[in-house]
């Protein structure tokens, strides 16, 4: 009988069995192993490059194989089955593209919440259908209504730094202008004296204002504001010979005696002792007074003349009493225009010969009445048409020049005849006509061709506005306003600035200064006399040679004629 543990003997038997012969197979199956084993492989290196809108796979490198076989060729593409030398058989390795969702993106702007800043929806872009609202801000996990809810975008402030190093002291200022010391004049008010400003002295620039009076704290325009400069009165003295004032100036003029002017109230002459006798004694006979009337108790005439009568250019006159007559005086204007019944004098003589402006920017019809001389700047070719209101027999003359460098022709109406000029004018050549009025409709020219004064200046002005609120406009060197102004160089002047012997160093609008256009020249004799903007003459004013050696002249309207930015063609003679 077979038994369990006989089973088991058999068993164990067995597997050793098994063991050995396994054991003997071990090392003859590694052998096969070993001789069925090739070289080690290379791995590809991929690049992604671009075919296209296609993205493919290159092979770039080969690593990790048999350092002792070469490794294989680069530059192939990953195909559908293996490489391929083809970039277009490759493989695209990005997918379709997904399905536009459509969604909008914000756009932010920061906004202020006292000292925190947070982000606020103002647009939305990108997306597709309607927009959704703006106006929310980014709060912590959502858009919120409120920007109390908002998220501040900015960090907790950082401790403060340390204090740098002091840097170093700044070159000393340019030395302002000396001030004005007043001139008091001692001024009535009532019984009470005040300090009136007459002048101001010592200073450099404009003058300040004169008038005011000395207040408690400064100036001011009130007599009535004026600090009285008297103590109060003292009592009156108790001696019996003293001229007490209530006797004396009853009327409280308190001022100087003797001055007629004043004595106030009247007197009866026959107070005064032999004062009728010596009046009756200044009425002479037969000394042709015209007229003596009851208003002073005569009734006699002795004379020949019983009134005045104005005439033709007089007015007043009259038949009694104090009588004046007064002549009609021509003016420039009547002068010209050959008016009637007017009384001619030098001076009006003098100021209908001064030069009419014309204006350059067209062609010019002369009005005969209205000017003697005439200057006409033209900024380009122009036509004098056939004059108006001609005075058979009279003479005018015209200065014509051009405002630039550029020649422009004249050309002449058909009533000229004679010597017309056909030369061109410019800055540089001028013209100087004769015209004569031989009829109504034949004028005869004369004329002459001549070049400025050598000492005049032609130049380009750009004008600069020097202040921020456009006060002073135009330009000034680097050497100008030492005397007199700013201390720096504004705007840009480019051609000839020698003038009247010296150099034109400052042209420019004043403003609030002085409200004046000014003019500088350094070096010069005092005696420039016109300046042409752009066409436009103007006469200079000499004011004084500064400090600094420059001569001063004040021209043009008290407005700006200059614009910060804008190009000015100059001719100052």
């Amino acid at each position: 009988m077979t038994v369990l543990s006989d089973r088991v003997d058999a068993l164990e038997a067995t597997n050793a069995t098994l063991v050995s012969i396994l054991n003997g197979l071990q090392g003859t199956l590694q052998n096969a192993v070993d001789a069925g084993q090739g070289s080690i492989g290379w791995s590809p290196v991929f690049a992604v490059v671009s075919d296209g809108a296609r993205r493919v796979l290159q092979v770039d490198d080969w690593v990790n194989g048999d350092p002792s076989t070469t490794k294989p060729a680069i530059g192939d593409y990953v195909g559908p089955t293996g490489l391929v030398s083809n970039i277009s058989t490759a493989v695209d390795i990005r997918g379709v593209a997904g399905v536009d969702g459509g969604g909008w993106s914000p756009v932010f702007a920061i906004a202020s919440d006292s000292a925190r800043r947070v982000l606020q929806v103002t647009d939305w872009v990108g997306g597709a259908g309607a927009k959704p609202d703006v106006g929310d801000y980014v709060g912590a996990t959502d858009l919120e209504p409120l920007i109390a809810d908002g998220v501040d975008i900015r960090g907790p402030q950082g401790s403060t730094g340390a204090t740098g190093s002091t840097g170093a002291t700044g070159p000393a200022g340019d030395q302002g202008d000396l001030g004005w010391s007043p001139v008091f004049v001692i001024a009535l008010d009532g019984a009470r004296r005040v300090l009136q400003v007459d002048d101001w002295v010592g200073g450099e620039g404009t003058k300040p204002s004169t008038g005011d009076y000395v207040g408690t704290t400064g100036l001011e325009p009130l007599i009535a504001d004026g600090v009285d400069i008297r103590g109060p009165e003292g009592a009156s003295g108790a001696g019996t010979g003293d001229m007490q004032a209530t006797t004396y100036d009853p009327q409280a003029i308190a001022n100087d005696t003797f001055a007629r002017s004043n004595h106030t109230g009247a007197q009866a002459i026959s107070t005064v002792t032999g004062l009728q006798g010596a009046l009756d004694g200044k009425l002479v006979s037969g000394s042709n007074i015209s007229l003596l009337t009851n208003d002073s108790g005569f009734t006699t005439n002795t004379g020949d003349i019983t009134g005045v009568t104005a005439g033709t250019g007089i007015t007043g006159g009259g038949s009694s009493g104090g009588v004046t007559v007064n002549v009609d005086k021509a003016t420039a204007a009547n002068i010209r225009a050959g008016a009637s019944n007017k009384v001619v004098t030098a001076d009006a003589v003098e100021a209908a010969c001064e030069p009419i402006t014309v204006a350059g920017g067209s062609n010019w019809t002369p009005n005969w009445s209205s000017f003697i001389t005439a200057e006409w700047n033209v900024t380009a070719n122009r036509t004098v048409n056939n004059a108006t209101s001609v005075k058979i027999g009279t003479t005018r003359i015209v200065k014509i020049r051009g405002s630039t460098g550029t020649a422009h022709t004249i050309t002449w109406g058909s009533n000229y005849k004679g010597n017309v000029p056909t030369a061109s004018v410019s800055s540089t050549a001028f013209l100087l006509v004769t015209l004569y009025a031989a009829s109504t409709t034949e004028i005869v020219v004369s004329h002459v061709e001549y070049a400025p004064s050598a000492g005049g200046a032609s130049f380009t002005m750009t004008a600069e506005d020097a202040e921020p609120d456009a006060s002073i406009i135009g330009y000034s060197s680097a050497t100008g306003f030492a005397g007199s102004g700013l201390g720096y160089a504004v705007g840009v002047a480019s051609g000839n600035l020698s003038a009247d012997g010296g150099t034109v160093t400052d042209l420019w609008w004043g403003g609030p200064i002085n409200g004046n256009h000014l003019l500088f020249i350094d070096g010069g004799n005092q005696s420039a006399a016109s300046i042409n903007i752009d066409g436009s003459d103007f006469s200079l004013t000499f004011v004084e040679t500064d400090s600094s050696g420059r001569d001063k002249y004040t021209f043009g309207p008290s407005s700006s004629l200059f614009t910060d930015g804008v190009d000015y063609d100059i001719v100052v003679t």
